[in-house]
């Protein structure tokens, strides 16, 4: 199956992602490409942390 987006609906993909574009430039304007790594590592821990925790609360449960 093949599909298609409308003329209308590819402008407004092209404006969601310029939207997100200058969203991200601005909450991360302050961090650098190493900071900005080391940021995402972090996040990816925390995480990684909190999908164990739930299961093993759910195995409690």
């Amino acid at each position: 199956m093949n599909l298609s987006l409308t003329e209308h609906a590819k402008k407004q993909m092209a404006n969601l992602s310029a939207q997100r574009k200058e969203l991200n430039e601005f909450v991360y304007a302050d961090l650098d490409l190493r900071e900005l790594q080391q940021l995402t590592g972090k996040m990816d821990s925390i995480k990684s942390r909190l999908e164990k925790a739930i299961a093993r609360i759910s195995v409690d449960l």
